[in-house]
C-alpha cells in the first residue's frame, strides 16, 4: 500500500490513475484512513482522488467527508461527490444531497445531477427532474427533457408543452421528440398545433414526425 499509495503523486496520469484503481481494489481501513487524510489537501488533484475512492471504499461510512465534498470550490470534486452518493438503493440523506446540487452554480454539475437521477428514476425523483426544465441552461433543460421521455413521464407534459414556445430551437427540437415519445392526447394536440404553426420549417417537420410516431404506436396498441 505504501509503494501504490506514493504512485498517487506520480507525474503521469496514466500511473495516478492505475494506483488510484489499485488503492481502491486493496480498500480496507487502513487505505480509506489516507485518502480521509489526503482530503485534507491544498491540491484540487488529491482531494478529487480521495472523493473517488472514499466513494468506492465505503460511501455511506464517508458521507461526512463526501458531503463536505460537494461544497468544493472545484466543480469536478462537486461532481466526483455527486457520483459517489450515487446508488439506485441510495438512502433519503444522500438523495436530499444530490437534489440540492440543482441549484449548483456550474452547469456541468447540474448536468451530473439530471444525468444520476435519471439513471435511477424514481418517483422522488420525478419533480426535481421536472424543476430541471426551468433551468437556465439549455442543455439542462434538453437533458432532464430527454430523461422524462425515456421514461414516458406524462406528469411532466404540461411543463414540456410550455417549452415549445423557447426561443431556443434547439430546446424546441428537443421537447418535440420527447412529446412524440411520451405520446397521449395531450402531447398529440400540442403537436397538432405546432406542425400547423408558421414556426421554423425544421420545427413543423420534426413536430409532424413525432405525430407519425404516436399513430404509429397507438395503431400498434390497438
Amino acid at each position: 500500500v505504501d509503494s501504490i499509495f506514493g504512485l498517487l503523486t506520480h507525474s503521469y496520469d496514466d500511473v495516478k490513475e492505475a494506483a488510484l484503481n489499485a488503492c481502491v481494489a486493496i480498500g480496507g481501513e487502513d487505505v480509506n484512513r489516507r485518502f480521509v487524510e489526503l482530503f485534507r489537501s491544498d491540491e484540487p488533484i488529491e482531494r478529487l482522488m480521495a472523493v473517488f475512492a472514499m466513494g468506492q471504499i465505503d460511501a455511506h461510512g464517508n458521507l461526512e467527508h463526501i458531503k463536505s465534498a460537494l461544497e468544493d470550490e472545484v466543480p469536478d470534486i462537486r461532481k466526483i461527490a455527486l457520483e459517489a452518493l450515487h446508488d439506485c438503493s441510495a438512502d433519503s440523506e444522500s438523495m436530499s444531497l444530490i437534489f440540492s446540487r440543482l441549484h449548483d452554480e456550474n452547469r456541468d454539475v447540474r448536468l451530473t445531477v439530471i444525468e444520476l437521477l435519471g439513471s435511477c428514476y424514481t418517483e422522488e425523483a420525478i419533480p426535481y427532474i421536472i424543476q430541471a426544465l426551468q433551468d437556465d441552461d439549455d442543455w439542462v433543460q434538453i437533458r432532464a427533457a430527454e430523461a422524462l421521455g425515456e421514461h414516458r413521464e406524462e406528469s411532466a407534459l404540461p411543463q414540456l408543452i410550455t417549452m415549445l414556445d423557447s426561443p431556443h430551437k434547439l430546446v424546441v427540437l428537443k421537447v418535440i421528440e420527447v412529446l412524440g415519445a411520451i405520446g397521449g392526447t395531450m402531447a398529440f394536440q400540442a403537436l397538432l398545433e405546432a406542425s400547423n404553426s408558421d414556426s421554423d420549417p425544421e420545427v413543423i417537420q420534426a413536430a409532424e414526425e413525432a405525430i407519425l410516431r404516436i399513430q404509429e404506436e397507438q395503431g400498434e396498441g390497438d
